[in-house]
């Protein structure tokens, strides 16, 4: 699947702008805080219903305005299209609201549009983006690190953000039965024993397997664009099991786990108000050199590593579904040194990924190329544009 046509109103800096991106790359060249990222970001929250960038919600519509419009065509391997658009809209309350159509069809619940992906008959497309807040998947907290899995895992399985859902809405269930502690509360939990456990084996089985495909497809990755590089050591971190129960995970010692620990957990979820247990507290541990990846790797190191899990996810979405997401990289010039840089856009000449990437240098390519000043793309045809970017 890929964009034949984007249209952007009112997000971020840009006022309104539509382009027709080529099959392959796209270069989007501008100096720094011209809305070149804003771009990539648009497609990328066409793709998943929100932003890769940190911030209040409010910012993403344009200043001076109240609403914000997202649309694009996509194609089909069948040559089939279909049309996407996102509605951004603030109320009274500064609360932004949102809704999506496919085909001109209003989506009543929003988590349809994202399952959609992994359907059969997919109009919405998936896309994988490498930026500068990637660096928080090594660094940052563990939330982050299960919002990674968790995404792969929604473009790639249909029944995946179900299991999220019912689950979530167990867990706040249980954690209002811990914080009013009603007469006979420990009875009340155990009602939820059955939902609470099965759906957290199901996530937390579903995580181990992928992770453990990812294992041999970032190694393959980083042996190609580091070929000197130790390689790297994913491993799902279950709350519930001991360092070697969870190299050997399966479905019968998690439940014996779950049901040994809930109830000597009982104290403490009670003192805290809150679940414990569970793949809601679970973490992904990228090991390099028999240590923490974020304790004993370089920049480039980890800039290699980062570069290999995203074109991992990319190879395993392909392995599910029979077609590559879009691949949105964004400071392309200033996240990359020149050795991954030309690595990653030899791998990309040779792949049948659609791409797009922005960069403040100019680029020597035959590829698709927009400028991007204030928010607004440059005439192509004007025979000084290249100039009017000063870089």
């Amino acid at each position: 699947m890929k964009l034949k046509k984007i249209e952007i109103t009112n997000f971020r800096n840009i006022d309104s702008i539509k382009f027709f991106p080529n099959e392959g790359l796209n270069f989007f060249i501008g100096k720094n805080a011209q809305g070149k990222t804003s771009i990539i970001e648009s497609i990328y929250y066409l793709s998943h219903l929100k932003s890769f960038r940190y911030g209040l919600p409010q910012d993403i519509i344009k200043q001076g305005e109240n609403f914000s419009k997202l649309s694009c065509e996509t194609i089909h391997n069948k040559n089939l299209t279909s049309e996407l658009e996102i509605n951004l809209f603030e109320n009274e309350n500064k609360t932004i609201k949102k809704s999506a159509l496919i085909n001109c069809k209003k989506i009543s619940v929003l988590s349809e549009y994202i399952k959609n992906k992994s359907s059969q008959l997919a109009s919405v497309f998936h896309s994988v983006s490498f930026n500068p807040t990637d660096h928080q998947l090594i660094s940052g907290e563990p939330k982050i690190r299960r919002e990674f899995i968790n995404q792969a895992l929604v473009a790639e399985d249909n029944e995946y953000l179900d299991l999220l859902k019912t689950y979530q809405k167990i867990i706040d269930q249980r954690n209002t039965v811990l914080k009013a502690k009603p007469v006979g509360y420990k009875n009340i939990l155990k009602a939820f024993n059955e939902g609470y456990i099965k759906n957290a084996i199901e996530i937390s089985l579903k995580r181990f397997f992928w992770i453990k495909k990812c294992n041999e497809e970032v190694n393959y990755f980083l042996l190609k664009i580091a070929p000197e590089s130790e390689k790297i050591k994913l491993k799902y971190q279950s709350n519930v099991l001991t360092e070697d129960e969870r190299e050997n995970l399966n479905r019968e010692l998690l439940y014996d786990k779950f049901c040994q620990k809930l109830d000597s957990n009982f104290e403490l979820e009670s003192r805290l108000c809150s679940t414990q247990l569970g793949p809601h507290r679970d973490d992904l541990v990228v090991n390099f050199k028999d240590k923490r990846l974020k304790m004993v790797g370089s920049q480039g190191e980890i800039r290699s590593i980062l570069i290999s899990l995203r074109l991992a996810e990319m190879e395993l979405y392909y392995k599910v579904q029979n077609h590559y997401p879009l691949l949105l990289l964004d400071d392309f010039s200033s996240e990359l040194d020149k050795v991954r840089r030309n690595f990653l856009l030899d791998f990309i000449a040779k792949s049948s990924l659609q791409v797009f990437i922005t960069t403040t240098e100019l680029v020597s390519s035959l590829n698709q190329k927009f400028w991007i000043s204030n928010g607004n793309l440059l005439n192509k045809s004007d025979q000084n544009a290249e100039s009017e970017i000063e870089l």
